[in-house]
């Protein structure tokens, strides 16, 4: 086998904004903002979630009209809504849709000079200010408590639309365990996480909660693309990614998981495999990482029996392996798995996860063992590291895939 560069870096990030340093709910953020050590004190406790999003729009609409200027138009100022998402993963979770009607009920009963409504291509040319945010699981530990315990906790940001400038922060805890963390139907069916090599590192903070080189105009597409998808309505969702697509700061991966998976149910197989294609081109020459969405059971190195994931596995292996056979790089296989059980046993089951999708690789990329490695990161790396053994931390059951130089 040739030996590979055993020092390329990649960077891990998700989309999200950076954690706050203080005990202080919510931040302008002209004030300094540092990452918090683990189990900060806190001066607000986790409340039931429905008192948590109805501060936290407090919070931000608060920060709206603090910032309300002379020039700020006399009439109703219209407030756009960015749908939150799963800090670990960049994908919207159906929690998310709650947030949503929370924010705008309370926008409603206390901010009667505020519309607030979802962002879309229609409204955008009219919003003021824009709402984005983003939910994890993380560690608490109140002034009182003798032990530590995770929680959700929510971020909230506001930015002028005029200017993209965010104006200021807030954060607030959450005590329910059984909040909806599924994810929408286009995430749930999305062949790869889609942050490509953005996931954050273990302890790390959040950087910026938007990704400020996608626009407005394109983000608008894009959030009524899949809710078109949400809605079953394909032909429509179809269009849109191709939309976005057609637009320069739209080449990412999002765009093409989504033109994948809506001609896949579309019956239009052809271009389903193009647009993977594209989609695994860009993952690979833009992030250097594909984190394929192979499910594996719970102890196990085969993958979750389902006909329709097993189907479309076969597309994903066979354009993987077609981008190898095209390129001088080499790929090194990373293997993880949840926190259960002993260590040494992790760390063997992570490598044998490794090792079946390096396996799986041959039949569409036949040097495959020639120009790959395999490595088992045990729970070493895990991003949500419940160890709750269901699909709430099926990212930790993850196999990435690394572009690297071969030697």
């Amino acid at each position: 086998m040739r030996r590979m560069n055993q020092t390329v870096g990649y960077v891990i990030i998700a989309l999200g904004w950076l954690l706050l340093a203080s005990c202080a709910v919510f931040t302008k953020t002209s004030e300094p903002i540092q990452a918090p050590v683990p189990f900060q004190e806190t001066i607000q406790p986790p409340v039931p979630f429905q008192e948590a999003i109805a501060a936290l729009a407090d919070d931000l609409l608060n920060l709206i009209k603090a910032d309300r200027t002379d020039s700020t138009p006399k009439d109703t100022l219209r407030v756009m809504l960015i749908p939150f998402t799963d800090a670990a993963t960049d994908e919207v979770p159906l929690i998310s849709r709650q947030i949503e009607a929370l924010i705008i009920a309370e926008g409603s009963r206390k901010f009667k000079e505020f519309d607030i409504t979802r962002l879309t291509s229609q409204n955008i040319s009219r919003a003021n200010y824009i709402i984005s945010g983003a939910i994890r699981m993380e560690w608490y530990q109140g002034k009182d408590a003798g032990l530590s315990q995770k929680y959700y906790r929510v971020y909230g940001a506001v930015a002028r639309a005029t200017d993209n400038k965010t104006i200021g922060e807030s954060n607030r805890w959450i005590a329910d365990r059984d909040i909806n963390f599924t994810p929408t139907p286009i995430y749930r069916d999305s062949p790869l996480y889609l942050t490509g090599g953005r996931l954050p590192s273990p302890g790390k903070p959040l950087p910026p909660h938007r990704d400020e080189n996608i626009s407005l105009e394109t983000t608008a597409i894009l959030i009524e693309a899949r809710m078109a998808y949400e809605k079953e309505d394909y032909e429509t969702a179809e269009s849109l990614f191709r939309m976005a697509a057609g637009r320069k700061d739209g080449q990412d991966m999002d765009t093409y998981a989504g033109l994948y998976l809506a001609n896949h149910k579309l019956g239009r197989l052809e271009e389903a495999e193009k647009a993977f294609a594209r989609l695994v081109a860009i993952s690979a020459e833009k992030y250097q990482s594909f984190t394929v969405k192979y499910l594996f059971g719970v102890n196990s190195v085969e993958f979750l029996k389902d006909k329709s994931l097993e189907d479309r596995y076969q597309t994903w292996i066979r354009n993987i392996g077609k981008y190898f056979q095209h390129t001088s790089k080499c790929l090194r296989i990373v293997g993880h798995s949840s926190r259960t059980g002993p260590k040494d046993y992790n760390d063997k089951l992570s490598l044998e996860r490794a090792k079946s999708v390096q396996a799986i690789l041959q039949k569409s990329f036949p040097e495959v063992f020639e120009r790959s490695e395999v490595v088992g990161k045990g729970f070493s790396e895990n991003i949500v590291g419940t160890g709750a053994d269901d699909d709430s931390d099926a990212l930790d059951r993850r196999v990435e895939l690394f572009v690297i130089e071969c030697k």
